[in-house]
């Protein structure tokens, strides 16, 4: 029995590879336990200096308390994975991919 491979259309900039911006936006509600930052586990336990850092060293805004600053972290490491995995599943695609190759019109006999 053969399967039927199924095509995922995935929205994304043909250039990079890459989701484009305005598809990259989730708003979903984000739950935050931790976020390891550089190798340093940031938690609601954890200094707001320290989680301060932490969103500086990702580039992120440090305005905010404990819980905005955790919650904008968490949601940028997630985003940032979920480009990853699309950017990869992109590559494969096109490695994949064959292109279509016609047949040559026979010419019409004299």
């Amino acid at each position: 029995m053969e399967q039927e491979a199924i095509e995922i259309e995935v929205p994304v900039d043909e250039e990079t590879g890459e989701a484009r911006p305005d598809d990259r936006a989730v708003e979903a509600p984000v739950e935050f336990d931790s976020v390891v930052v550089d190798g340093v586990q940031l938690s609601m336990s954890s200094s707001l200096a320290n989680i301060r850092i932490g969103c500086e060293s990702l580039g992120l805004s440090k305005r905010g308390g404990k819980e905005k600053c955790l919650k904008r972290m968490l949601e940028h490491v997630k985003a940032q994975e979920l480009i990853a995995t699309t950017s990869a599943t992109v590559k494969l695609q096109r490695e994949n991919a064959r292109t279509a190759v016609e047949q040559s019109k026979p010419e019409v006999p004299t």
